[in-house]
């Protein structure tokens, strides 16, 4: 049976409500369910990196979808895996990662590797990445924790919207299907996903 789903036209002003529902539905699954779906996912998502050669992913906490064998099985193709790096303009670097990769603690409670900058991939360099999300829609756009991180790194704007940067990774997502609603507004500065996998399905763009 086809789950259902709720309908959601959302403004700026609601954005946060929803952000935070959405929060808590995917809190709510247990760790059980989230190493399942994490692994199904994973399964997914390999034929979909299959001609990449540079990959970015993220360290997961809580319920998220977690990425670890995934990451792994790219490397064992001979893949270069990356991670990313919060820097202060709230753009994103990417430092390669492995299972070997001395990891630390940032100021959000989010595992990094420790780094040097001068060996950190820009984004023009990644062929996939692979994007956390808080929501998504059938069009595949995104709601992320409020940030903006991902937004400002893969795009420019131009003429009041924003456009993908000049050489676009493909840009994947992954989710708990809790997290889907119907429909989401973007804002301008909003770069729209090009697929999404779930637990059940994948979601190409429209």
């Amino acid at each position: 049976m086809t789950p259902s789903h709720p309908t959601e036209q959302v403004t700026s002003a609601e954005r946060q409500r929803l952000r935070q529902r959405l929060r808590r539905a995917r809190d709510e699954i247990d760790p059980l369910t989230v190493a399942g779906n994490s692994s199904i996912i994973s399964a997914q998502l390999l034929p979909l990196l299959s001609t990449a050669r540079t990959i970015a992913g993220y360290l997961a906490i809580g319920s998220e979808v977690h990425l670890d064998d995934t990451l792994a099985r790219c490397r064992e193709r001979g893949q270069i895996t990356c991670v990313p790096i919060t820097r202060p303009d709230h753009t994103l670097l990417f430092t390669p990662f492995d299972s070997a990769t001395t990891l630390t603690v940032n100021r959000f409670g989010i595992r990094e590797p420790v780094f040097d900058e001068q060996s950190c991939l820009s984004a023009t360099s990644l062929d996939a990445v692979i994007v956390p999300l808080v929501g998504f829609d059938r069009h595949c756009h995104r709601i992320g924790m409020g940030g903006g991180y991902y937004d400002r790194t893969f795009a420019q704007p131009v003429g009041g919207r924003a456009r993908a940067t000049e050489k676009q990774a493909l840009l994947i997502g992954v989710a708990h299907e809790v997290q889907y609603v119907e429909q989401l507004v973007p804002d301008w500065w909003d770069v729209p996903l090009d697929v999404v996998v779930t637990e059940r399905r994948i979601v190409y763009r429209q």
